[in-house]
């Protein structure tokens, strides 16, 4: 089985894996915790120098933009700051070798390991994953600015002709789990909303991924 960490000072759930045939017990153990506790803290060993790879390289690319208003809650949570871009789809079929390809290629690992147990485990199926979302602060107020004032608007265009309301209840009815990796800086706070209890604030690190 994956290692399951035991500090008490810890919020770490699980580690990841040191070799890829770990990754099916690794799937048993995050949907254990996603059962138990709603959620599932992983830390994993991509190392600093891969995460500093990956931010300049994010930090090069274009589509850099804040997502419709009214639609942006369901991607970015409530009342988001900074920035987002798209990355292009991931396959397992295909090597990677950059840092923001490998910390992508880690959260399709985790979706293969989590979709086979996932009828069992959560009750309903996975096909797939999205692609990912890069978020980021501004890199300066002239960027700010220049984000907002392109920043698309719910139009008719964008409701009958483009579909954005379908798209986004589409993505909005099949989401079931969501991760999201820490490429830098320490102590990141994320507040878990939920129907049935208090919210829950999970603290989080660089180099871990958060289920």
């Amino acid at each position: 089985m994956a290692l399951e960490v035991q500090d008490a000072l810890s919020e770490i759930d699980v580690e990841w894996p040191s070799a890829q045939e770990l990754l099916e017990p690794l799937g048993w153990d995050v949907a254990d915790k996603l059962v138990t506790k709603g959620h599932c803290l992983i830390q994993c060993h991509l190392g600093s120098e891969l995460n500093e790879e990956a931010v300049q390289q994010a930090k090069q690319l274009d589509g850099w933009k804040r997502l419709i208003e009214e639609l942006e809650p369901a991607y970015l949570g409530r009342e988001a700051e900074g920035k987002a871009a798209w990355l292009e789809s991931d396959s397992l079929e295909t090597e990677v070798s950059t840092g923001l390809g490998l910390i992508d290629r880690t959260i399709s690992e985790l979706a293969y390991a989590l979709e086979p147990l996932a009828t069992t485990m959560f009750g309903f199926g996975v096909i797939g994953r999205t692609d990912g979302l890069l978020r980021a602060p501004f890199s300066s107020r002239d960027e700010e600015e220049r984000i907002f004032e392109e920043r698309e608007v719910l139009t008719d265009e964008q409701v009958l002709v483009k579909g954005r309301i379908e798209e986004h209840l589409k993505f909005v009815q099949q989401r079931r789990v969501a991760a999201i990796y820490f490429m830098k800086g320490s102590n990141s706070k994320v507040i878990l909303h939920t129907k049935e209890e208090a919210d829950r604030t999970i603290s989080c690190q660089e180099g871990q991924l958060l289920v």
